[in-house]
Order: C-alpha cells, then structure tokens, then sequence
C-alpha cells in the first residue's frame, strides 16, 4: 500500500511538471535525522518461518544532494544509514520453538539480540514543483545497500535456572545488495538558500548473511544451530533537517 501510494505520487509530480512555470528549480545539498518504521513482514513477529523479521522502530540519518538541468527534472544522489530494533520477546519465543537438540524441560532464551542495520548509497531521477514558498521532489532512487541481520545471545534453561551448559552467542556476515527508494521531500523555505527539509520515503532490500561466529555447547546440539540468515526489509522512513541551495 505505501509503494502504491508513493508510486501515484511520483506519477502525479510527473503529470505536474509544465503547470508550473515560476521559480527556477536549484541544486540542493541537506542532511536529515529521523525515524525508521519497519512494514511488511520485516515489521512482523508472528513466525521466522513465515518470513517476519521481528523489526520495529529504530533511527536513521542521511545525506542528500540533487542536480537539476531543467526547472522541474534532475538527478541526485543519497546516503544514508538506518537501524531497527528487534522485538526481543517474540524473537526468542520463535528461536526456542525451532531450536534443535533440548530435551524437556530444557529450553532456550534470547537474552540480547543486536538491531537490524542497513547503510546505502542511491541514486536516480527528481521531478521538483517548486513553489513560492515549498518546494517538492519526487524521486526515484536504486543501488548498494549493505545490511546485517541481528547478531544474539542465548542460554539454556530449564524454566526456572540457567544449567551449567555455556552461553551462545550468533552473528552474520553483513551483505550488499540491490535497494531502492520511492519517496519525496518538503523543503519550506526559511530563507533565500535555505530551507526546512521532511521526507518521507519507502526502503527496500534483502539481506542474506552467512553465520560468521557462533560458539554452542556440543553436549547438547544434535545439528548446528544456526547457518545462514535472510529477510526483506522494509521501512517507512521519516525524516526532518536541512537544506541548501547551491548556486545563485
């Protein structure tokens, strides 16, 4: 629903571009703070099974800068990075039901898990309306993303003590893959080269990471714990900052 929605937003910038006739568009630089809001699966804790990668909010920050050629059309570039925590609970009630090699009442708990991290570098298509007073852009971006699934903790108990075996402690290799963004910006202008920037932007990706360390007790495994990693992720980011127009 949200790409749908920001689909027909760009398509609509698109429509737009020669009703608007004033204000020459200017390249802009900004740098942004906000919120990450996983969607979709990602944000889902119902089972790992079922694809749901626990996530919920997290923080990001970014980087951005945009070329224009015309008064409505350009080619900009953004980086960035965000970061998701992991609904702790959920996630280590999925771990012990699949977990492999206990025998009753022996089971397993998360007692740490690390958060969702994604880092880019994108770039493609602006269409800019500006205003007297707003300017909008809508774009199109794709390229690297380099993300890593949640490295976790765990111990053996059996319902009311911890047993002697040792702690387990997992971790994935990070991955770089193929990302886009569909999104737009509001930047209100609060002097001549300077404006108030939101954005509002829908992230996708996958990440695969092989298991890079894990250390078990071998008294009790039958077969490995864990060998591998792989979700979508998706995210509804948020974010408020500055920008500033180059350029006479």
């Amino acid at each position: 629903m949200v790409r749908i929605a920001l689909s027909t937003l760009f398509v609509l910038g698109f429509s737009m571009i020669y009703a608007q006739d004033s204000l020459r568009s200017k390249n802009f630089l900004s740098f942004s703070v906000g919120g990450s809001f996983a969607t979709g699966n990602y944000g889902s804790s119902v089972s790992s099974l079922q694809g749901s990668g626990f996530a919920t909010s997290g923080f990001l920050y970014q980087f951005e800068y945009a070329g224009f050629w015309s008064k409505h059309a350009g080619f900009g570039f953004e980086a960035g990075h965000f970061s998701n925590a992991v609904n702790l609970n959920s996630y280590s009630n999925d771990f012990a039901a699949n977990f492999q090699g206990l025998t009753p009442p022996n089971t397993v708990l998360v007692t740490s898990i690390d958060n969702w991290k994604a880092t880019y570098l994108l770039g493609g298509p602006y269409i800019t309306l500006p205003f007297k007073d707003l300017i909008i852009d809508f774009k199109a971006l794709g390229g690297m993303v380099n993300s890593t699934i949640p490295g976790f903790t765990y111990i053996i108990t059996n319902g009311s003590v911890i047993t002697s075996y040792p702690e387990g402690k997992a971790s994935f290799n990070s991955n770089t893959s193929f990302g886009y963004i569909l999104g737009a910006n509001f930047r209100l202008k609060i002097s001549t080269q300077t404006q108030i920037r939101f954005a509002a932007e829908y992230f996708q990706t996958y990440s695969s990471g092989g298991k890079s360390v894990e250390l078990t007790s071998p008294v009790i495994l039958t077969s490995p714990v864990i060998t591998s990693g792989h979700q979508s992720i998706a995210a509804l980011n948020l974010s408020w900052g500055l920008a500033f127009s180059l350029g006479k």
